[in-house]
């Protein structure tokens, strides 16, 4: 049985589009670290283990990911957001 990989992503929601939700249910966004950079060396370990799992799909999904986030297309943020005052 094959599973995928990242689950479902909604690549379209923008980290704006999070600000102004939060901004119309009364929060605000109070800090934002981009760590991206501390996710590239896990995309070789995470491809071999889909590699050795058979999953070529996985593999494939992995490597765009990988070139995706080396030039800046994705990124991965953590953020927080606190109730607005």
């Amino acid at each position: 049985m094959v599973f995928g990989t990242y689950g479902r992503v909604d690549s379209d929601f923008t980290l704006l589009d999070y600000q102004t939700l939060a901004k119309e249910t009364g929060f605000h966004l109070t800090y934002q670290e981009d760590i991206t950079r501390n996710t590239l060396p896990t995309y070789p370990i995470v491809r071999q283990v889909f590699d050795r799992a058979g999953n070529p799909e996985a593999v494939r999904t992995n490597a765009v990911a990988e070139l995706f986030s080396q030039v800046g297309l994705l990124r991965y943020l953590v953020v927080r957001f606190s109730v607005k005052e």
